[in-house]
C-alpha cells in the first residue's frame, strides 16, 4: 500500500515538473539578452572612438594642417602622450606607426623630445 501511495505521489510530481518553468532557461536567457546588449554597447562604443580618432586625426577644414606639411611641426599633444604610453609599454617605433597617424620619423622626434626633457 505504501509503495502505491508512493508512486502516486513520483507520478503526480513528475506531471507536474513539466508545468513548473525552468529557472535555469530563464536564467539563460536573460545572460543571453545582457550579453547581446553588452555586444551592441561596445560596437556603439568602438564606432564613436574611431570617428573621434579620425576628427582628431583628420587635416583642418583649409587643405592640410601644418603638422602634415611639415613633419618638424609641433605635434599635438596628444599623439605625443599616445605615443609615449605607447612605448613606455615597449612597443617599438614602428609599431606605434601602425597604431597611429605618426610616421616612424615623427615618432623617432617625440621619443628624443621626450629624452631631452627627463634629463
Amino acid at each position: 500500500m505504501a509503495t502505491i501511495i508512493l508512486l502516486a505521489t513520483a507520478l503526480v510530481l513528475f506531471i507536474i515538473s513539466f508545468f513548473v518553468p525552468d529557472r535555469v532557461s530563464q536564467l539563460e536567457k536573460n545572460v543571453e539578452e545582457l550579453s547581446l546588449q553588452h555586444m551592441q554597447d561596445v560596437y556603439q562604443l568602438k564606432k564613436k572612438v574611431r570617428i573621434l580618432e579620425e576628427e582628431l586625426l583628420a587635416p583642418d577644414s583649409l587643405g592640410f594642417s601644418a603638422e602634415i606639411k611639415n613633419p618638424a611641426s609641433k605635434v599635438n599633444e596628444i599623439l605625443k602622450n599616445q605615443v609615449l604610453a605607447l612605448y613606455a609599454q615597449g612597443l617599438d617605433p614602428e609599431a606605434i606607426s601602425k597604431r597611429s597617424a605618426l610616421s616612424t620619423e615623427e615618432i623617432g622626434m617625440i621619443l628624443q623630445t621626450a629624452e631631452m626633457g627627463d634629463r
